[in-house]
């Protein structure tokens, strides 16, 4: 099998490239001015290191073109938590009311068709020789026939990062949504193993996306790949609470084993922060700003295009505020100089750990540019860039919980009752693997386990009582409470206040408040039994 390289890897696999790539943003940003042309083909050069047998582009796309368009109803937002049609078709599951319409759309042949390639382009547990998304941005090396079909990444002319409009990502999206639709029709035809399989694979796709260097793409990357980690264990435990289960020990002790943390696949420490929006920033520097002076004729013209890329109609006024921003924006030098310096404080957080203070401080961006009219070029487009800073933490945890959730029902399939503790899946049903231990404790203490009534305190007289878990999401998120008996359990993290408090209270990561991180069950899957109880689902 050929060795490739990782679009976007960190050392010491592939110490040479991120060198490589550190140097380019910096001679970019500080150096001499790069031609346009110069900071693409060096975002782009990443790309052709992948061997084309190691391109799942070139297996997705062709695919992704045909996908029929999902139902009207998956589109609506209803309940109010739900932001995309992903979540609501995993939330909603074979239980809503549009279900036979969702049904139908999953098992149509484009659908099915491109589901079928998702085991072959995640099979590869080696990063080193899996498969990468590897088109590049723009038209070249990109064929006729998906550029015809909008299967690319547009650049306009002349091609600039900062223009990117990522045609094929509606399609991307209607994917992830697909694959929510399909587990659920797996699970309702009672075949669970398949269901969790797939919605493994996709998990698997979403890490091989978020390699990607922009940040619209990571971002959509990393959303899917923390609903489909959720969604792994929703599924495990609706085949938990089911009459009779489907599910068996060996696939889940093989998920449990290819979600591995340690050198695995899923590695979150490999994750970089997207780098081709510190070139796209400096390539519209060299466009935008006259060498040692400010800005020029194409200022405002270019900004305003780039910033209602989605909305045309806005052009013209956004033409009139980039216009107004032009004379106190500050010069070419001071503005690469400050690009500069948030992209090395950005780079330098993200290296360090959770609970150092320096990310206790005010970020460069926030102090310097964030609202600032003199660097105006710089903030647009960057402000949700700090929001992947706790969403990689998130998803430290949801990993973890989705490896030990699935651990423990694997033991309860094999030995039909509860563990005695969580130490008693390992090593049997990790495959050797040690326990996961909680990101959110500074002490690496491991996930907490517990029966509800036979591990919690008991009532005046001795017997045993209802557990129960009060329920303070993020809003929009309903706030609920849920009493547990003896025949579940419960696993959880200490989320953000780093204080484990026996999911009495439970927060995930609102910080400033006290409260643990529910994993097992999952908030997706009590939320859904909360609509079912109020006659909203099936």
């Amino acid at each position: 099998m050929p060795r490739t390289r990782s679009m976007v890897r960190p050392v010491p696999v592939s110490r040479s490239a991120a060198l490589a790539l550190a140097l380019v943003a910096s001679v970019a940003v500080l150096g001499a001015p790069a031609r346009a042309d110069d900071t693409l083909q060096s975002i782009n050069a990443q790309f052709r290191a992948v061997p084309e047998s190691r391109r799942s582009d070139l297996k997705v796309l062709p695919l992704l073109a045909d996908l029929s368009d999902p139902p009207r109803s998956l589109e609506t937002r209803s309940p109010a938590w739900v932001t995309r049609p992903a979540e609501r078709a995993a939330l909603l599951s074979w239980k809503g009311p549009n279900w036979s319409d969702w049904k139908a759309w999953a098992q149509g042949a484009p659908q099915q068709a491109l589901l079928a390639v998702l085991p072959e382009i995640t099979a590869e547990g080696d990063y080193r020789r899996a498969y990468a998304f590897a088109q590049p941005y723009g038209v070249e090396g990109v064929s006729v026939d998906l550029i015809s079909k909008g299967m690319y990444t547009d650049l306009g002319d002349p091609p600039l990062l900062a223009r990117a409009q990522h045609l094929y990502m509606p399609k991307m999206e209607h994917f992830e949504t697909l694959a929510h639709v399909e587990a659920s029709r797996l699970m309702e035809e009672g075949r669970a193993d398949d269901a969790v399989k797939l919605m493994a694979d996709w998990s698997m796709f979403a890490r091989q996306f978020a390699d990607r260097p922009m940040l619209r793409e990571k971002r959509w990357a990393l959303d899917a790949l923390e609903l489909g980690l959720v969604r792994m264990r929703d599924l495990a435990y609706e085949d938990f609470r089911a009459p009779e289960r489907k599910m068996t020990s060996a696939t889940l002790v093989d998920i449990v084993d290819r979600f591995k943390f340690r050198n695995g696949y899923l590695d979150l420490d490999r994750l970089q922060l997207p780098v081709g929006e510190f070139a796209a920033k400096a390539q519209l520097i060299d466009r935008v700003m006259t060498r040692g002076g400010g800005a020029n004729a194409e200022f405002a013209r270019e900004l305003a295009r780039i910033t209602t890329v989605d909305r045309p109609l806005r052009r013209f006024a956004a033409a009139a505020y980039w216009e107004g921003m032009a004379a106190g924006h500050a010069n070419e030098l001071d503005t690469r100089r400050q690009l500069q310096r948030i992209r090395d404080d950005w780079t330098r957080r993200w290296s360090l750990s959770p609970f150092d203070p320096i990310l206790d401080n005010r970020t460069d961006y926030q102090k310097n540019v964030r609202g600032r009219p003199q660097y105006a070029l710089l903030d647009a487009g960057v402000g949700t860039m700090e929001e992947l800073f706790p969403l990689r933490q998130r998803l430290r945890v949801e990993s973890a919980g989705t490896r030990m959730g699935l651990a423990v029902y694997a033991f309860v399939l094999t030995n039909r009752n509860l563990p005695p503790g969580l130490a008693a899946v390992r090593p049997t049903f990790t495959k050797g693997a040690p326990l996961d231990t909680d990101p959110y404790t500074k002490q690496r203490a491991d996930i907490q386990y517990f029966v509800p009534m036979r591990d919690t305190p008991r009532d005046e007289h001795g017997r045993e009582k209802m557990y129960r878990v009060s329920l303070f999401p993020p809003a929009p998120h309903p706030e609920f409470e849920v009493p547990f008996a003896r025949d579940q359990f419960i696993l959880y993290s200490t989320g953000p206040s780093g204080v484990a408090g026996m999911a009495s209270t439970v927060t995930q990561d609102r910080r400033g408040v006290p409260g643990d991180y529910l994993l097992w069950p999952p908030l997706m899957s009590l939320e859904r039994t909360l609509l079912i109880e109020r006659g909203q689902l099936r």
